[in-house]
């Protein structure tokens, strides 16, 4: 009989009111903590762009080369047009 007894006492264990809101206001805190840093982080990461702090901006490059193959294109066409004249 008395194992019964300490197995219900074990199983219906319930924590004391300070312990609960001892581990409330930490988990608060970290959670808190963890968001501000992992915010910071991504805002002050790349301070010198100016493409709104985007990490994965990789388009900057591409575009530009873009940019320029359809310039020369251009200019080429012209020049042959002047020289069948």
């Amino acid at each position: 009989m008395a194992r019964t007894s300490e197995f219900i006492y074990v199983v219906s264990y319930r924590p004391p009111p300070l312990m609960i809101l001892t581990g409330q206001i930490v988990g608060f805190y970290y959670v808190s903590l963890v968001t501000f840093f992992r915010a910071n982080y991504k805002t002050s990461s790349h301070d010198d762009d100016d493409d709104d702090n985007n990490i994965n901006n990789n388009d900057d490059d591409d575009d530009d080369d873009d940019d320029d193959d359809d310039d020369d294109d251009d200019d080429d066409d012209d020049d042959d047009d002047d020289k069948g004249k």
